[in-house]
């Protein structure tokens, strides 16, 4: 069996042969799997003494979607079979990853450390189900083996292993690792402003042996920057019930010093809910978007039409958002918008079924600071245009004299206006024109004075029609529409007749 280190080398040791194994494995594959950036999919995992039976720890996990490390035990003939343990994996790249077992562990035994997709409910291991197996680009499960050893029977050694980290909630921080002889307590103290640790602001029962990522609630947020002491106490009074001042005294090690190894928290800066966008023209008519959405938890940017009253009324379409920082939304609209509307970008929270927009239902409009409603009014205008391709292979034996003009949009009602060329590239007199509303039209047959002539060239021209409503009048009233650099809006198209 091929391994990246020995399970005789100290656990940061193999850790660090790990992840320079999967960095190497990484820079090297150009296909792999499937990619997300530049995760591709891997599992990295040694052979291990355990300090508990049913606690491993797997080197390095990366994923690029959110997914699940799962622990199968040997089926009796070199491969995979059931489950015995499970853990939540995030997207990129997770090291150490603890899996508690279902089981002990048999001491030399065989397990295989399978990546599975988080591809239902997110957080809820459906499998059989919905939660496969990940594979890499040739259809290859990823489950490397792994032999774990009982540790063998020496007392065992209280420690705590504790690293700096970024905290979120800023009331609750991680211990990677507490091994406790018995019963116990990891308990988190503040710094005394000494450089030694002070009064006790948060405290986790840890059973006997090894306990992986404990995590626990402090009675207060901590603050960016600070010191924080991991240290171990017995649970040596009433059983799961912390007593200190009391019999669940601290932890000594074999020079008699606490067991109680500093770390720092970082704190983010709290996430301000916070919506920008700007007015716009709308292209195409149904689609706007929205410039930037701060979000401090995953949710929607939702579009509302005005109410009548200044005010947002019905939701009109709507877009989903992850938390943090995401620019250019784009969002689809259930209907045209009107030239010189005000629309209203809002921010909804995700509180329901994740990624289905539910309200009126439990995803309501997000709030600032100050407890209003994080909206947005900015007014869309229509961005006229027309679009015709050229007409071939018309027959003869077809009506030769009509053409159909792609799409027109218009901001108000308005004529798709044909021009026949009076010179090569210039346009000349009106042979043809019909009228079209406000907002997209499609597909608009245009009725000429005259049959088209074959390899012609045609102009579509857009006119308003600023006279009698429907009427054209052109000389007069009707002049050509223009787009916002002041040029006409007209498309040239060639005209050509099939031999019959």
């Amino acid at each position: 069996m091929n391994r990246l280190a020995s399970p005789h080398l100290p656990r940061l040791a193999r850790v660090t042969l790990a992840a320079l194994a999967l960095s190497f494995a990484l820079s090297a594959c150009d296909d792999g799997g499937t990619k997300v950036g530049d995760t591709l999919p891997s599992v990295v995992v040694s052979d291990q003494s355990l300090l508990t039976p049913r606690a491993v720890v797997v080197d390095s996990v990366a994923t690029p979607v959110d997914g699940w490390i799962v622990i199968h035990e040997d089926d009796g003939s070199g491969a995979f079979g059931d489950v015995i343990g499970y853990a939540p994996v995030a997207a990129g790249t997770s090291v150490d990853v603890g899996v508690t077992l279902d089981r002990d562990a048999v001491n030399g035994e065989t397990l295989y450390a399978m990546l599975h997709i988080d591809g239902g409910e997110i957080g809820t291991y459906e499998f059989p189900g919905s939660d496969v197996p990940a594979t890499t680009a040739s259809g290859d499960i990823i489950a490397p083996a792994f032999e774990v050893l009982d540790g063998g029977a020496g007392p065992v050694v209280p420690s705590v292993t504790v690293v700096d980290q970024a905290v979120s909630p800023a009331n609750s921080v991680v211990v990677a690792q507490v091994v406790s002889d018995g019963p116990g307590f990891i308990v988190i103290h503040e710094d005394d402003g000494s450089g030694s640790f002070g009064a006790v602001i948060g405290h986790a029962a840890v059973v006997s042996g090894a306990n992986l990522d404990v995590r626990v609630t402090l009675e207060r947020d901590a603050s960016n920057g600070e010191t924080l002491y991991a240290m171990l106490h017995t649970d040596a009074g009433t059983v799961g019930t912390y007593e200190f001042p009391g019999p669940d005294g601290p932890v000594m090690d074999g020079s008699g010093a606490v067991i109680a190894p500093p770390f720092v928290v970082t704190v983010a800066a709290p996430v301000t809910n916070a919506v920008e966008v700007a007015n716009q023209g709308a292209d195409p008519i149904d689609h706007v978007v929205v410039a930037k959405v701060t979000a401090d938890v995953d949710g929607f940017i939702v579009i509302h039409e005005d109410d009548g009253s200044g005010s947002f009324g019905a939701v009109i379409g709507y877009s989903a958002v992850s938390a943090g920082t995401t620019s250019d939304v784009a969002v689809d609209l259930d209907r045209q918008v009107v030239q010189g509307e005000t629309l209203y970008a809002m921010l909804h929270i995700d509180a329901g079924t994740a990624g289905t927009y539910e309200f009126p239902g439990p995803d309501a409009p997000a709030t600032d600071a100050a407890g209003e409603v994080v909206v947005e009014p900015f007014v869309v205008s229509v961005v006229e245009k027309v679009e015709v391709s050229d007409k071939g292979l018309l027959l003869p034996l077809d009506p030769l004299d009509q053409v159909t003009v792609d799409t027109v949009v218009a901001q108000s009602p308005a004529f798709i206006v044909i021009h026949e060329s009076s010179a090569p590239d210039v346009i000349g007199d009106v042979i043809g024109y019909a009228p079209v509303p406000a907002g997209r039209s499609t597909d608009v047959v245009v009725m000429l004075d005259r049959d088209v002539v074959a390899g012609e060239t045609l102009w579509a021209m857009l006119h308003l029609d600023e006279g009698e409503p429907g009427v054209y009048e052109f000389p007069g009233v009707d002049v050509p529409a223009k787009d916002a650099a002041g040029d006409v809006i007209v498309e040239p198209f060639e005209v050509q007749i099939a031999t019959p």
